[in-house]
This record gives C-alpha cells, structure tokens and sequence, in this order.
C-alpha cells in the first residue's frame, strides 16, 4: 500500500520547485553583488539593490510560475539597472555594463553548468538514490523524492560554486575600479554580452520546435552551444583585457605628461634661483663697495650721510626674504615657494628639512616630492580650523626618510595601488601626485606608506641610497 498518491507527488515536486527557485534567487541575487561590486565601490546601495532583485524574482515565480524564465530574469535586470541609476546617479553607464554583462554571463554559466555538469551529477545521484533503496527495500516512491530533494540542493550550489569561481577570476582580471566610462568604451565593453544574449535567446526558441531538446540530445548542436557559450565568455574577458590595456596606455601617457610638466617647472624655479643668486651677486657687491664708502665717511665724521647708506643697505637686505638653507639651492627655493603660500593661508609651517649631501639622490626628484607632498597637505589644512603642516627629513645609514604630517577632516578613500583616491571632480587629472611620489621612491628602491591616526595624515617616503657606504652620524 503506498504511503503517497501520484498526485502527492506531483504537489510535492511543485513545492520542490519553487524552494529551487527561491534557492536560485538567493544565488544569483549574492552573484550580482559580488559582480557588480568589482566596478562599484557603493556596497550599501548594491546591498539594498541585491536584496529588492531577489524578492522581485521570487514574486514573479510565485505569480506568474509558468511564464518564461530568460523573459522574467531579463524584466528583472533591467529593473535592477533603474535601481542602481536611483540609488548610485553617478554612474549610469557603469552599471548599465554591469546589469548586461552579469546577466549574459548568469546564462552562459547555466547553460554550460546544465549541460556539462547536472547531467552527470544526475546519473551519480539517481545511480546513489537507487542502490540506497534497493539495498534498504524503500517504497520505490521514494526514489524520486529522494532524488527531487538532493538535486534542489545540489543545483544552485553548482551553479553558485560555477560562477563565484568565474567571477573570481574575473574580480583577479580586473583591475578596473569605480571609473566612468563614455558611450563608445560601453558598446565595445558588452558587445560579446549582447551577442550571448541573443543567441541564448534564438536557441532557446529553436530547441522548443523539437520534440527532443538539443541540449540534452547526443546531437553536434550541443556541443556547438557548448562552444558558443565557452567562446562568448572568453570574448567577455578578452574585450575587459584589451580596454584596460587601452586604459593603461592612456593613463601612462597621462601620467608621463603630467611629470613632464612638473619637470619643466621645476626647471623654472631653476631659473628662479639663478636670478636670485645675481641679486645676491649684486648686493654682496653693492655691500663692498658701500662698507669703503661707509669706512670714509665716518672717518670725516659724516655720520648722517653713513645712516643713510646703512638703512638703505638694510632695505635691501630686508627684500632679501629668502631665508632657507636646507642644503641645496633648488629645494630652497620650492621651501620658500611653499612657506609663502602657507603663510598667506594662516598655515603654520613646522619645516625640519634637510637635504642630503653627497649621495645619488637627484634634487629635482626630492622638488618633486616636496612640492606634491606639500601640495596635497596644502590642500587637505586650507579649510580647516586647525591648520598645520610639519615637514621632517632624515638620513641614516643610506636610507633617507622625508615625513610630512597634517590634519584631515574627513575620511580618506585607498585605491587597490595603497595609493589615496583623489576627491576632486575630475579624477583623471587629479591624484597623479602621489604617483609621481610613489614612482621617484620606486627609482630608489624606496617605499611610500600612508598612516593615518587620531585626524592625522602621515606620508612618509624612503629612498635609499645604494651605492653610498653608511653614515655614522645623523643629519
């Protein structure tokens, strides 16, 4: 006497589906999230987005089960991308790409997991299920409800174990992060999502004609279909590659002009010291020759025309502001550059710099990292309250360690090279600074680290001076 009737069974089965679909929904909703928070770093927002994605799917199987799975899923995703356009306005065309993308790579991972992976697991679990009723002497009822239960929790795990693992690597592929990109880079971006869309859709329409599903058939057109999916997301990753080649093209050549130009004006304060050193020429000569003349008239007891000439020598000495010896000319002058600028702004300026003598660091490299590590310190004490910025150097034994210090006020976001993201507007014309900074350090074989701890800012940047035996004192 059987327990269970025929359609028992196929209540249960029904149930059984729809905890599969909920299960599936759950899988791809956290899918999405991993996925999208490659290119998008408002986790919040995407958190939210996941969690309305998966209560949208599981309201649809529930009112509509029959209706075609591709069609729902695609109503679904583009209601997504609506989301992430409300929830993160900024970047429209990003998560356009993302909502494509993860959905044609959502099939073609399906697709390739239902027919290389399920049907083999299908044969092992049926093969397990009936030695275990047979051996046991079960109702052969329970054969397909045993069966039923195992593959509703072994399918999605697949497919979720499939795609986190292509998505892994993706995440490992890409390297990029929370940029924007125009209308051109996007077509040429999910060009190859779209084609896999398409052609999922066309074969889905043609295998309903046949009796026999062609994916499940021993027919050439199963494995063509395999191909065609393994292809499509090969071309996915082979367009992400060669766009952030095109990227990283642009951004060196970017960042090779930006250097050029810091360059060309560090060599314009190089013109400025040599015009200054002429004024220091002039007036150590006018000094010569106004001591003899002083020396005379005090002699013939013309005092008043002597205090004449000794206020107007310290007049002049007076304009003579420039007071900074850290040991070479060139940094002095981007010192006395910097100090004025601070001064204008009500920025106390603690400068403990020193410049090493007789070692291979080249002044205009150490200019390029006073004037953007001042530069960015500047920029980040101006609308404070309590602005200060304190520079200090060191040598000792080989290493020389240049630290700037400053406070902040608002919180600082790192980018995957350590380096800080810049907060200005226009992100590609900004944050090169510390690139250059990060680039002089690597030419000595040095090192940049960032600290930041109680509202303040710590750079600090190690060269090291290789050739050069150790010092035993410090300067």
């Amino acid at each position: 006497m059987n327990i269970l009737t025929e359609t028992d069974i196929n209540d249960l089965f029904l149930n059984m589906q729809l905890i599969t679909n909920i299960l599936f929904n759950v899988t791809f909703a956290v899918l999405f999230y991993i996925f999208a928070t490659i290119h998008i770093k408002s986790k919040r927002s995407l958190v939210y987005i996941s969690i309305i994605q998966f209560f949208l799917l599981t309201a649809f199987d529930f009112a509509a089960p029959y209706s075609s799975n591709f069609i729902i899923r695609l109503i679904v995703m583009l209601l997504s991308y609506l989301l992430m356009c409300l929830f993160i306005q900024s970047k429209r065309l990003i998560s356009l790409y993302v909502t494509i993308v993860f959905f044609s790579i959502r099939w073609l991972v399906s697709s390739i997991v239902a027919i290389v992976i399920i049907p083999v697991v299908n044969n092992g679990v049926f093969n397990l299920i009936d030695f275990f009723v047979s051996y046991l002497e079960l109702n052969e009822l329970i054969f397909p409800i045993l069966s039923g239960i195992l593959m509703m929790l072994i399918t999605p795990f697949l497919h979720f174990f499939v795609m986190y693992l292509i998505l892994m690597y993706y995440r490992r592929f890409s390297k990029w992060v929370d940029s924007e990109i125009d209308f051109k880079e996007l077509i040429l971006l999910i060009f190859p999502s779209l084609i896999g869309m398409t052609s999922y859709s066309l074969f889905v329409d043609i295998d309903g004609q046949f009796s026999e599903s062609l994916v499940f058939s021993s027919s050439k057109s199963m494995y063509i279909w395999i191909l065609h999916n393994f292809v499509i997301l090969a071309c996915i990753l082979l367009f992400l590659f060669l766009y952030q080649r095109i990227l990283n093209h642009r951004d060196v050549k970017r960042k090779e002009f930006v250097l050029k130009s810091q360059l060309v004006n560090i060599e314009e304060h190089v013109k400025q010291i040599k015009e200054r050193y002429d004024e220091l020429r002039i007036l150590k000569h006018d000094i010569t020759s106004h001591i003899s003349t002083i020396s005379s008239l005090v002699h013939t007891d013309q005092y008043n025309e002597a205090h004449s000439i000794i206020n107007e020598l310290q007049h002049k000495l007076n304009d003579q502001k420039y007071n900074y010896d850290s040991g070479n000319p060139i940094t002095d002058v981007i010192l006395y550059e910097k100090a004025e600028l601070f001064e204008n702004a009500n920025i106390k300026f603690v400068n403990k710099f020193h410049y090493p003598a007789n070692t291979e660091f080249k002044a205009i490299d150490v200019c390029v990292i006073l004037y953007n590590t001042l530069q960015n310190a500047y920029e980040a004490t101006f609308n404070m309250s309590d602005r200060w910025i304190s520079l200090d150097s060191i040598y000792y034994k080989g290493n020389y360690i240049i630290t700037v210090k400053n406070p902040i006020q608002s919180e600082l976001k790192f980018k995957r090279d350590g380096l800080i993201e810049s907060s200005k507007a226009n992100k590609a014309e900004h944050g090169i600074g510390l690139y250059s900074v990060k680039e002089i350090s690597n030419k000595y074989n040095g090192d940049l680290t960032i600290h930041i701890e109680d509202g303040i800012f710590t750079i600090t940047i190690v060269l090291k001076n290789e050739s050069a035996a150790p010092p035993h004192s410090l300067q």
